[in-house]
């Protein structure tokens, strides 16, 4: 019996078929998909041969799916892609953002229109990379890619030492991977150079000699794949939650306000954009 599960998109719920056999000859087929769309096209495929009815993954169901996404790859094309890892609820890692965050992106997004736009100056048909795309990990581990998107954000804790007194169970030193919290002369220090801002010391410290000072997002902007790829921009801070709102808000106003032309946003990404974003809150 094919077992079923819930997929996360953009903070609805889906059912989807997972843990499908697949052929062997499909498992090739599928490794020559781009790394970076290969789990969306494993989902496509494993929901058509679901519709198909069948309990095998087979060559004919990545052709079919193919023709159907190319046939109808104008429809599915909404503006914007906004993605998140599945760490919000169901990973020891994430870092808690509010109920609502990513439907506030969402909303943001939609009430944006970019997908007017991209009709209106398009001279081609419209094509999924000329998208504005928002990717979310709820911890530095990055599963969701945030690197490579116009719009990258990576959940974010900041930690700061206080004055309770430590009791040398050394829990946090041992918990930082970054090497980034020791002891200096007697005294607890953080590197902040070093820190990822993973929340690990923080949870790790029975003292309370570590506690969280800021909890936010860190914000990448500009980054993309293609023949140009670039790793996206760190603005440096870490921002709240309305705070990145209000910077996607503007990373799509430069997007929109092309005269001539529908170029994504990484595409058009300058020193310029970078620090107009810095100084929006």
């Amino acid at each position: 019996m094919i077992q079923e599960n819930i997929l996360k998109v953009s903070n609805k719920l889906y059912k989807r078929v997972v843990f499908m056999k697949w052929s062997d000859e499909a498992k090739k087929e599928l490794s020559k998909v781009p790394f970076f769309v290969r789990k969306k096209v494993k989902i496509k495929v494993e929901d058509l041969a679901k519709e198909l009815n069948s309990e095998k993954v087979l060559p004919f169901h990545l052709a079919e799916a193919k023709n159907r996404f190319l046939n109808n790859m104008e429809k599915e094309i909404k503006g914007f892609s906004l993605e998140a890892c599945f760490g919000e609820k169901n990973c020891k890692n994430a870092i808690k953002a509010s109920p609502d965050f990513l439907n506030k992106i969402e909303s943001l997004l939609l009430k944006k229109d970019i997908l007017s736009f991209l009709k209106k100056n398009s001279k081609d048909k419209i094509k999924f990379h000329q998208e504005f795309r928002v990717s979310v990990s709820f911890c530095p581990n990055s599963c969701s890619r945030p690197q490579i998107s116009d719009i990258g954000l990576i959940a974010a804790s900041r930690p700061v030492v206080t004055d309770e007194p430590c009791i040398k169970c050394m829990s946090c030193v041992k918990g930082c991977v970054e090497r980034a919290v020791f002891f200096k002369n007697g005294s607890l220090v953080i590197d902040y150079e070093k820190c990822l801002f993973c929340n690990e010391c923080i949870k790790r410290c029975p003292a309370k000699t570590i506690i969280e000072e800021k909890k936010g997002f860190r914000i990448l902007a500009g980054g993309k794949l293609g023949r140009h790829p670039r790793l996206g921009k760190d603005l440096g801070e870490i921002y709240t939650e309305n705070e990145v709102l209000k910077i996607i808000d503007s990373a799509v106003d430069f997007m929109l306000s092309q005269k001539k032309g529908a170029k994504r946003f990484s595409d058009i990404f300058n020193d310029e954009i970078f620090e107009s974003l810095k100084n929006r809150v």
